[in-house]
């Protein structure tokens, strides 16, 4: 920095500030700049969010942050941007079910998921290629139906349908 001379105002000197106004700033000078130029680098002057220019904090000046998807932290609508980052990390891997990193490519796609279990387009017993294997009726608990009552509800005709009318499911 610059060598900076010291003035002593008096009434009158500079329009609209005030002589004190004047003499209190020149006296916070040394202050200030003692707290510039500290021999570590350091500096307890904090910028504050009003005080900063437009796009004057990046990624860079923030530096890399390091999630935690093992945070044992409650989730809260509150907390530092790494803490935020933990939870989202941490949601991401409850919901992948895996014991993997949260970050590694999922197995399948909600979408994916939802077209296994669709009523006309997803996972049945048919044996056919893609479909699971038969599952002989023998094989069901009996204490759920009786192989007359599985034959009853699975009939073409007269079996369980969604009509909404008595005795069927409801459209």
């Amino acid at each position: 920095m610059p060598d900076y001379t010291k003035t002593t105002w008096v009434s009158g000197a500079a329009p609209g500030i005030s002589a004190e106004n004047l003499n209190k700033l020149e006296g916070q000078y040394d202050t200030v700049k003692a707290e510039l130029q500290r021999a570590d680098g350091t500096s307890a002057i904090q910028a504050h969010g009003s005080n900063l220019v437009a796009d004057s904090v990046t990624d860079t000046k923030i530096g890399s942050r390091t999630v935690n998807p093992a945070t044992a932290t409650a989730y809260s609508l509150t907390g530092q941007i790494t803490q935020h980052l933990s939870w989202i990390a941490k949601s991401i891997k409850a919901l992948k079910g895996v014991a993997g990193n949260w970050y590694d490519a999922c197995s399948g796609t909600i979408e994916g998921i939802w077209a296994k279990f669709h009523a006309t387009t997803g996972h049945k017993h048919s044996g056919a290629a893609g479909d699971g294997p038969k599952i002989p009726v023998g094989n069901l608990d009996t204490d759920v139906a009786t192989q007359a009552e599985m034959d009853a509800k699975l009939h073409a005709t007269t079996g369980h349908k969604h009509s909404g009318g008595a005795g069927d499911a409801p459209k």
